[in-house]
């Protein structure tokens, strides 16, 4: 667990693991060198004998800190966690349990509850569970939550741990780069609580994350396909960006290339491929619907395109058209009648 200033939260975090149901461990907290003194005063003031206190000597920033914590540690199995979150008791124990019954499983992350400044929940996420599906949405987004996951220890060290030039999304390029060595697996349970707030770093470096995370996807994408692609298509896929119907249309076809070629290349079963392709034509279907107000004919392309590659989304797309339709019915209806009603008081 890296501190720096999160003195707010930090006693939580700690406890959290203190208290987990699975007590055989070491606990790493690495200090930057500019952490406060209300966090080191709170770091310190715990007499846990798992606790060991690495304090970096001179700022290292995130990923240099996590680099140090995996050197230091000597656990078979390594745990993040953030110094403004909550794991949930049992945490570690299923974590732990999971990874000794999958052995061709090195990442396991979670679901998760997402908490307010006060521990109110805000909301809760879910993320796919299995590896085939992780990967493939690994390709345009980050599908796992940093603090959530478990990882054995040789796979972050065949893996070289996190790359500091990747700024604010290192998370996200080790686990595009362990997708090529091992099997990615969220579990349904709720295992942690990640906290929002304004001093979050993600919240703090939003522009930066996303500039390299979105490098980090593009370059995915062109080594699955073996080619360069535009800025203009990456962005309309990323993004979700306006561009041209020409544009558009080329990254629709590209994202179906991506989605075949995917499947060619990996191991998935005829249920995991099902989903795959479920997921692939719901993300051209979006697409689709960007495209409808200003490119019509390109939005009916993409959808021919669906058809052609999958035609038993026909149902799905039917039934999801008619739910939008019916939401945009009744918006219109809503504002007809409230300006009905301003019209007829007023007269």
């Amino acid at each position: 667990m890296p501190v720096c200033d999160s003195e707010a939260y930090l006693r939580e975090a700690i406890d959290s693991i203190l208290s987990q149901t699975f007590t055989d461990f070491e606990f790493l907290i690495i200090s930057e060198h500019s952490a406060n003194a209300e966090s080191m005063r709170i770091i310190e003031s715990f007499r846990d004998r798992r606790i060991r206190h690495l304090k970096n000597a001179r700022r290292l920033g995130l990923a240099r800190s996590l680099n140090r914590g995996l050197k230091e540690s000597n656990g078979e199995y390594i745990a993040r966690m953030d110094a403004d979150d909550v794991s949930m008791q049992g945490r570690l124990e299923i974590q732990l349990r999971f990874l000794d019954e999958h052995p061709d499983v090195g990442v396991v992350g979670s679901g998760s509850i997402v908490i307010d400044e006060n521990g109110a929940v805000l909301s809760a996420r879910s993320e796919p569970s299995s590896p085939s599906l992780t990967a493939w949405r690994l390709l345009l987004g980050d599908v796992v939550a940093h603090p959530s996951v478990m990882v054995r220890a040789k796979i972050y060290r065949e893996l070289g741990g996190y790359d500091p030039s990747a700024l604010h999304a290192e998370d996200y390029e080790l686990w595009i780069r362990a997708t090529q060595k091992t099997d990615i697996v969220n579990l349904p349970d709720i295992l942690i609580k990640l906290r929002e707030h304004k001093t979050k770093v993600s919240q703090m470096h939003a522009t930066i994350q996303r500039r390299n995370a979105a490098a980090i996807s593009r370059r995915a994408i062109e080594s699955l396909i073996g080619r360069k692609i535009s800025s203009a298509t990456h962005r309309f896929l990323y993004f979700h960006s306006s561009v041209g119907g020409k544009a558009a249309f080329d990254a629709a076809k590209t994202f179906h290339t991506m989605c075949f070629q995917y499947m060619e290349r990996t191991d998935s079963s005829r249920e995991d491929r099902k989903l795959i392709k479920n997921d692939a034509a719901h993300r051209l279907w979006t697409l689709a619907l960007l495209c409808a107000g200003s490119y019509p004919f390109t939005s009916i392309r993409i959808l021919l395109l669906i058809l052609r590659s999958n035609p038993s989304y026909l149902p799905i797309l039917l039934t999801a058209t008619m739910q939008r339709a019916g939401r945009r019915f009744s918006r219109c209806l809503r504002r007809e009648l409230t300006f009905g009603g301003q019209q007829l008081e007023s007269k």
